[in-house]
Formats: C-alpha cells, structure tokens, sequence
C-alpha cells in the first residue's frame, strides 16, 4: 500500500534538507540521487549559483515530498523507480530534484526534494495545496497501480469533518497520548520491565516507579523496615491481644502487624513499626472477615510507605522530553481498548506475556549505546517518534521553549542600557579614574551579555535545523505558516537585540578610548 505522508515548502538553506535525506545512516548510495546529472550531495549548490544568476526572489528553497510503502515485499530499488516516476509526473519533467529511500523505520519511504525554480520558464512554483496535493495523490496512485501495489481510498472530503476535529487532528498529541504510544510500541518488543525503562530513559523520557536498582540491598532494609502509622489506619475492633489490624494507605487492603513490632508514642497517636518485610502477608477486607490476596509479597507493602514519604506519589509516573510535568500513567485510557492497564502493575504484567524471551535489536542497541551526545539522542528520539506514530506541538519543541529566552534577553540589554543613560546624565568627567572604571566594567559586562547572545542564537538555529528534520519526518506538525511566524518573530528579535548590544559595546568602547587619550594628556 502507498501513501503521500507530506508534501511541504522549505525554508533557509536547501543544502541542510538535501544533506538529511542522504544522511548514510538511513540510505545508501544505490538508492538516493538526481536527475542533474551530478553528486546528489552538491546538487543544493548549483540551484544557488542559479537562483542567484536568475534572481530568484521566492521564499521557498525547495519542496519537500514523501512518499511512504507498507509493501513488504517491495524492493528499495523499486522505490526508489515508482518515486522517481511519480516526481516526473508531479512536476512535468521540467524541475530538478533529489531522491533518497529511507529504510531506517517500519515502512520503506522515498523522500523528494524539489527545485522551486523551472527549468524552462525560470519561473518559481507555487503549490496550491488545497488543489494540487489531490492532484499529485492521483499521479502517486496511477503509477502504483501501474506496479500492482494497492493505493488507499479515496480520503474524506474536508467538509466530513468539524471544526473542533479538524483543529484537533493539526495539534499534535497530548503528553498522555504521547506516553500510551510510546507504552504501546515498547511493551511488545521488551523482554523486561528494565529494558522497557532503560530505553525511554535513553530516548529522553523521565521515568519514576519506585522500583529500586539494587535489589539485593532492598532485601536487606526490608528485613528490619521502619516505618509510622497514624492511630486512624489502625482497627481497635478487629485487633487482637497478638496483632494490630492495620489499613495500607492509598487502598482498603488491611493486615495483620505483630503487636511486638510495634509501639506507641507518648500521645498514643503514631504506632512506631519496625517489621520484616521479606515475608509474605495475607490481605484482609475492611471487615477482616474475608482474605482477598494470600501471601502478598512484603514489599509491595513497604513500597506504599515509601510512597507516602515522596509527596504520596505512587506507581508509575512518566515525564516525555521537554515536558514540565510528570504523567500518572494509571491514568491512561486507550481508545482502541478499554481494558489494556498502564499502570505499572499493568505493564510488567503485559511485558510478562508479551512471549518477547529477548529484547528487540533496535532497542537493545539504544539501550546499550555508550554515547551520550546530544545530537544523537535526538535522532533516536526521532526514530522513535516515527516508528511509534507520535505526533508533537511545534510549541511544543525545544526551539520555541528557547525562543522565550528572548524575554530574558530584553531585560538584560534595557538594563544595559540604562547603565548607560546613567552615566551619561552623571557628565562623567573623562579625567576621573573611577569613572573610567565603571566604564571598563560595564563594557565587559555587555561583551559577556553579548557572548551569551550569540551562543542562544546559534542554539535556536540549530533547533530549527532539528523541527526542519522532524517536518520531513512528519514527526512534528507545523505549518509553513508558523516556521515563517517563527523565524519572523522570535529568531529575529533575538537578533534585533544583538545588534543592540554590538551598537552599545562599540559605543562604550569609543568612549574608553577617548577617556584613556584625554587622561593621559593631563598627566
């Protein structure tokens, strides 16, 4: 089966788009090139040299076409044929462009890359999606079906849908959504609870369940653990002159504590416990007179305790990348299946009976990577991200929670600038030491401001590269609208503020020049 995933217009600089789609790690030589007749990977080069000898003035560096194939049996050779026929027609034969086929996911897919400018006409090419996408699905279809590969219907007609979903489908995933996917794609490919850990925590996830790394010395703790219960989780009316019958917190699941492992306070208010917890406990219901859970293990119990000291968080909690808060995954519904449990219980009951007796090759290999740049990260999140259909806000992503530093930025040079104000209004005197001084630190305090500048700068553009790459993708959705809005805006005025601190550190300079020349003709 075959469908377009995206087709999208790109801006800044085509060279880093044509250099993603021919990264070695996710094609080959034999399956990516041009109909330019050179290197693939010089081809951005020469569309440059001749937009900039025709003039070309559009805003877009090129267009950005995927084509994706669940045909298991489909060759990347043949791809990479099919993409090449498809882009012929799409563009009449009179554009250049660069092709890839990516086997790095589930599904085998062609990336596109297209020169704006026409050949022929010189023109620039404007795609009117709402019309022309219909029409290069129509193209995509008629030249699958001349390869015997099945095509998908026909997709509703926009009006089928509300407002609401219409907007809702362009938002991304909410962090519960992104959590249950990434749950639903790990769980079938672990052989354990700790490679399920292990590999989100590699990805970028933050995982906190309570569960302890060295076990062997939790076996030890719970053979004397201490631990307090109010005088309100303790049953007089079913204890006995040999045991406490106590409440664990956060259930109605009651148990029998040895009276001599415990002893009251003073006030008789708090049942101080010290109790071997690598034995099993019967658990009794809120009227004792029923067993609902022989022998359970001791310490689960001791966990709920630990529980409470941490802010009574318990069970399984996870945080996705560049996400603020921590998830209660118990909380997870799947709309597919109602009865599927993401509790923490829940998954390593699901990842006991997946039949998984080792741990998948492509996380096992994420799992045991020993480098930790960053880069890399990203591009196994991204992986990830792809293959587990997870779809993110681009206010959301890195480069728009950095572009709020701007505000910071703001600030700084306001403040800079009325250091300056004030100094001028004092008429400094340029034969005065001191304030030569405040000068001299003050000019060092806008180089710093200005290094620090720069250095966010380059940071948000490289995050930019990054949204640019998970736009090809389809990993995170953005329209052309709010990348424009977003250089436009935020990345601007970072920069606007930069030339303010330049034309201040330049001002501040002169004037220490000046003063120096003056104070040493005095002298």
């Amino acid at each position: 089966m075959s469908s377009i995933m995206k087709v999208h217009s790109l801006k800044g600089n085509i060279n880093n788009a044509i250099d993603y789609i021919l990264d070695e790690t996710k094609t080959d030589y034999w399956i990516s090139g041009t109909n330019r007749g050179v290197d693939p990977s010089v081809v951005g080069m020469y569309w440059q040299s001749e937009w900039k000898e025709n003039n070309y003035k559009g805003t877009n560096v090129g267009y950005h076409f995927i084509q994706s194939f669940d045909e298991p049996n489909l060759k990347p050779e043949q791809v990479y044929e099919i993409a090449e026929e498809w882009i012929k027609d799409c563009t009449h034969g009179e554009h250049d462009y660069v092709i890839a086929v990516h086997k790095n996911t589930k599904h085998t897919h062609a990336h596109i890359i297209v020169n704006p400018v026409n050949n022929l006409s010189g023109k620039g090419w404007d795609i009117y999606y709402k019309k022309d996408v219909a029409i290069f699905r129509e193209l995509n279809d008629r030249v699958c079906r001349k390869y015997g590969i099945e095509v998908l219907p026909k997709p509703e007609k926009a009006n089928s849908l509300s407002w609401y979903n219409y907007h809702q489908q362009k938002q991304g995933d909410t962090d519960l959504e992104i959590i249950r996917k990434a749950i639903d794609y790990v769980v079938p490919r672990v052989k354990d609870y700790d490679d399920f850990k292990s590999y989100l925590t590699k990805v970028g996830f933050e995982v906190e369940d309570g569960v302890r790394e060295n076990k062997n010395v939790e076996i030890e703790k719970y053979k004397n653990y201490s631990f307090t219960i109010n005088e309100k989780m303790v049953n007089e009316e079913f204890s006995n002159e040999s045991y406490y019958f106590v409440r664990i917190p956060y259930s109605n699941d009651w148990f029998l504590l040895d009276r001599n492992n415990a002893e009251w306070n003073k006030n008789k208010t708090t049942l101080k416990c010290n109790v071997d917890f690598t034995k099993k406990f019967d658990i009794y219901s809120s009227n004792g007179d029923e067993v609902i859970d022989y022998g359970r293990d001791g310490y689960k119990i001791a966990n709920i305790w630990e529980d409470k000291d941490s802010k009574g968080r318990k069970g399984l909690r996870i945080k996705p990348p560049y996400r603020t808060k921590f998830r209660r995954c118990k909380r997870i519904k799947n709309p597919d299946d109602e009865n599927l449990d993401y509790s923490l219980e829940g998954i390593q009951e699901r990842i006991l009976n997946n039949g998984c007796n080792i741990t998948d090759p492509e996380i096992e290999g994420v799992i045991y990577t020993s480098d930790n740049d960053e880069n890399k990260t990203k591009d196994m999140r991204n992986t990830f991200y792809d293959n587990a259909q997870i779809k993110t806000k681009y206010n959301q992503s890195p480069l728009y929670q950095m572009t709020k530093k701007e505000k910071f930025f703001h600030f700084k040079t306001k403040e800079l600038q009325e250091k300056l104000d004030n100094l001028e209004k004092r008429n400094i005197q340029f034969e005065n030491i001191n304030s030569l001084q405040d000068m001299k630190e003050l000019s060092r305090s806008i180089k710093h401001e200005l290094a620090t500048c720069n250095s966010k700068i380059n940071t948000i553009e490289k995050d930019f590269r990054d949204i640019q790459i998970q736009r090809m993708e389809g990993i995170i959705e953005m329209s052309d609208e709010e990348v424009e809005n977003l250089i436009d805006k935020d990345l601007s005025s970072l920069k606007q503020e930069r030339l303010k601190l330049k034309d201040q550190y330049s001002e501040i300079t002169n004037r220490i020049k000046t003063t120096e020349k003056d104070i040493n003709k005095f002298r």
